[in-house]
This record gives structure tokens, C-alpha cells and sequence, in this order.
């Protein structure tokens, strides 16, 4: 959870490279030549100069969401195929390729060719699921070794995992977090509610973890949490410096005169970041209370309790280095750790943590300027 990204970018470079291949590497379906190669070429198609939408971000996020899915327990109680399992970080580790710095509002306004293909709708994210797209269709290696990244998925599997990982990318558009929210919130409610075993509750699921993931920072330790928003507001500034050249109405948050950043992020800890992550700890207790009603129903159901308790069990002794890609193998299927979850215990501890954030930013000088910031 600590990993700092930023920090493995400047020591060792190529962090994309590294948490991807970290991460992929023991998913049998994917064969390790193509995914060095593949990888290799997902980092160099993201803009490395973006201060906050570059592969750094990438990196970040993929930990982050990595995180999330093994310490919510919902890949341990599920019976997954790996080929989804691979999709779904693929899809992270791609989810903003080809980020050009500049947001959906910015390519309506300016009649993007980009909102003129997608139709105003989901631009961006549109924009990158289908580079994502592209890059998987081409073939990785040399002779006859040269073939695509998934060309051992079946065309079933292959399928599944083309919709889920457009589905995940899509799902990271600000403009339908609320909504998403509020329907997880609903879904989540219902007696029937089931991530381990309904496929549509858990693709539901892994796109809220997805967006949370994406906004992790603000539950990172203060320095990220705090350098992760600068470079942010850089990338807003930078946009409302061309939209004044342009003679533009300059879009919320990206006025560069006078501006706070300490207020700033005020609407975003409030009304994006706090209900997300409360519904995540909810969440996390609903997958607790599954696992100790399941536990006693099937010897598959008992074996897929044991291993989430042994990997929880074992998750605090486990050393988390801040310098490094702190995930675990695949194959062994442990948690990262956590200074702050992993040390308390749970995800819905460190809610506490974000509320005494935003609170100490109203404390603060400054009006909130109008809108809320999603970094997206």
C-alpha cells in the first residue's frame, strides 16, 4: 500500500515494466516473452511527460488496485479463470495509455477529433480502451515466436476478456462516479448481492475497485497523497493556460491565478473519495460476513475460506519495502501489505484516517472553487 512509484520511476525506471511483469508473469495463459515485449511497448505509448497521467500513474494504480481485489478477499472466495484475472490487471495497467493531458470537458469544447469519433461520451476512456485494443492485436517476438499477448485464450475466453477489460477502463469516467456509486451502494443492499459466484456482481465490483484504485492516493500516506496532487493540479493549469490562449472559458479547477491547492481538494476528499472508500469498507465486511456463513456449506467453499484466513493470517508478517514493487507472486496468491490496513486490520480503519484529511483541509484559508477535482 505504501509502494511509491514515483520513487521506483526515478531510482530504477521503466515502473510499468516492473509492477506489470511483477504481477503477470506466473499467469501461465500469458507467455512471458510476449508480456516483457507487450509491456515494454503499453509504457512507451503512455506520454512520460504528463506530470500525473504518465505510466507512473499506470504503475501506481495497478499496485493499488492489486491491493484491493486480495485484501477484500474477492479473488480467494471466487472461483476466477486466470485469463480474467490477467484482464483485469492488463486492463489497469492500461486504463489511461495515450493520456494527452487535457480532459472530456476540453475535447467537447474544443470539438476534439476524439469527441467527434466517441460522440461526446466517455472520451478519454474510450480513447485508451481502444488503444489498449490495438496494442493487444499486435504481435510480440521475433520469426515464429512472433504472436499476440492472449493468442492462448480461447475464443470464449478471449471474448470475456475483451468486454471486462473495456467495461473497466469505461468504468473509470468521473462523470459516472456518483452513479456507479450509488447503484453499488443499492446492488450491495440486496440479499442477493453475490461477487464470489454472480458474474454480474463481479464485474460490478471490480469496476468500483477499479475507480477507487484510480483515486488511491487519497488514502496514501500524506506525501504521496499530497506530491500525487500537485501533479494533478500541474496538468489542470497547464489546460487552463490553453484555453485562455485558445480565448476559452476557462473548465473548474484549471485557473491558475490565485489558486489553492489545499482547498482544492477539499470537494474531491468529500464527496468522491470518503463515500467511495466507505462503501469498500462495507464492502469488505459483506465479503467477511460471506466467508464465515460459506465456510461451513462445502468442502470448496471451506478450502477457499482457509486460504483467505492464512493469507490474512500471514499478510502482517510480511515486510512491505518502500523502494520496490512490494506485490507478491501470483502464484502464491498473498496480500501485499500495509503499513496502515495491513498493521489495523481492515480498509474500513483507514476511512478515519481520509475524514481527518478532509476536515484539517476545511480548517484551512480559501474558498472551495467551483467543481470537484477527479484527476482524470
Amino acid at each position: 500500500w505504501s509502494f511509491d512509484a514515483l520513487k521506483c520511476e526515478q531510482e530504477h525506471r521503466h515502473v510499468l515494466q516492473t509492477v506489470g511483469y511483477e504481477l503477470l508473469r506466473n499467469y501461465s495463459v500469458l507467455p512471458r516473452p510476449q508480456l516483457g515485449l507487450f509491456l515494454e511497448r503499453l509504457e512507451r505509448t503512455y506520454i512520460a511527460g504528463n506530470p500525473y497521467h504518465s505510466h507512473v500513474h499506470g504503475a501506481d494504480m495497478t499496485n493499488t488496485l492489486y491491493f484491493l481485489i486480495t485484501k477484500s478477499g474477492l479473488w480467494d472466495l471466487a472461483e476466477i479463470a486466470d485469463s480474467t484475472r490477467a484482464a483485469t490487471l492488463i486492463a489497469a495497467l492500461g486504463h489511461d495509455v495515450g493520456h494527452f493531458g487535457r480532459n472530456n470537458l476540453f475535447l467537447m469544447t474544443t470539438r476534439h477529433t476524439l469527441a467527434i469519433t466517441y460522440n461526446d461520451r466517455s472520451i478519454l476512456e474510450n480513447f485508451h480502451s481502444a488503444t489498449l485494443m490495438r496494442l493487444l492485436d499486435e504481435e510480440y517476438g521475433e520469426g515464429d515466436e512472433k504472436k499476440k499477448l492472449l493468442s492462448s485464450f480461447s475464443a470464449d475466453h478471449m471474448q470475456k476478456a475483451r468486454q471486462l477489460m473495456i467495461s473497466l477502463i469505461l468504468a473509470t469516467d468521473p462523470q459516472k462516479h456518483l452513479e456507479d456509486l450509488s447503484a453499488f451502494r443499492l446492488r450491495m443492499g440486496s440479499h442477493s448481492f453475490d461477487p464470489t459466484s454472480d458474474d454480474t456482481d463481479q464485474q460490478t465490483t471490480l469496476s468500483m475497485l477499479v475507480r477507487a484504485a484510480d483515486i488511491g492516493h487519497s488514502m496514501k500516506e500524506w506525501g504521496l497523497h499530497q506530491e500525487w496532487s500537485r501533479r494533478a493540479v500541474q496538468e489542470f493549469h497547464a489546460q487552463g493556460d490553453e484555453e485562455k490562449f485558445l480565448g476559452l472559458k476557462v473548465s473548474p479547477l484549471c485557473e491558475r491565478e490565485g489558486f489553492q491547492l489545499a482547498s482544492s481538494q477539499v470537494g474531491f476528499l468529500q464527496f468522491i473519495c470518503l463515500p467511495t472508500w466507505t462503501e469498500l469498507a462495507n464492502f469488505e465486511s459483506k465479503v467477511k460476513e460471506h466467508t464465515h456463513s460459506a465456510s461451513g456449506h462445502t468442502p470448496s467453499a471451506r478450502r477457499r475460506s482457509a486460504r483467505l484466513g492464512s493469507a490474512n493470517s500471514n499478510a502482517s508478517s510480511v515486510r512491505s519495502p518502500s523502494s520496490r514493487v512490494h506485490t507478491p507472486r501470483v502464484s502464491n496468491r498473498e496480500e501485499p501489505t500495509s503499513p496502515t490496513l495491513q498493521r489495523r486490520g481492515s480498509i474500513g480503519h483507514a476511512i478515519g484516517m481520509l475524514g481527518a484529511r478532509s476536515t484539517h483541509f476545511l480548517l484551512l484559508p480559501g474558498s472551495i472553487p467551483a467543481g470537484t477535482p477527479h484527476n482524470k
